[in-house]
C-alpha cells in the first residue's frame, strides 16, 4: 500500500496568505455610479469568479434594484481597488487583501 499522505503533501495547494500589505484598516464604502469602469476593470482580472458580479453592473449599472443588493468597494491609502463585494440578497465578495475582506 502507497504512503497516501506524502501523496496528498505533494498535490495540497500551497496555503495563500492573505495578510494585509499595511497595518492601516480599511472601510468598505457604497460605490458612485461614475466607477462602474474601475471596477469592471477590477473585477476583469479573475473573470471566472467574477463572472455574476460583472454581468450584474453590465446589465443593470452600479446602483438598480435589480442587482437585489448594494455594491461596495474597499481602496487602499492611494485610492486604489482591494475589494468589491455586492452584499444583498446574496453576498459576492472579490478581495486581494485580508484587510479588505474584513472590511
Amino acid at each position: 500500500m502507497r504512503n497516501l499522505t506524502a501523496t496528498t503533501t505533494a498535490l495540497a495547494p500551497a496555503f495563500i496568505n492573505f495578510t494585509a500589505p499595511s497595518p492601516a484598516p480599511i472601510k468598505a464604502q457604497s460605490v458612485k455610479a461614475g466607477q462602474a469602469r474601475e471596477i469592471l476593470d477590477f473585477l476583469a482580472e479573475r473573470p471566472l469568479h467574477t463572472v455574476i458580479m460583472a454581468s450584474f453592473i453590465r446589465d443593470n449599472g452600479l446602483k438598480s434594484p435589480l442587482n437585489r443588493g448594494t455594491f461596495y468597494a474597499c481602496r487602499d491609502e492611494k485610492g486604489r481597488l482591494e475589494g468589491v463585494a455586492l452584499i444583498g440578497h446574496a453576498t459576492l465578495v472579490e478581495a486581494r487583501t485580508g484587510r479588505a475582506l474584513a472590511a
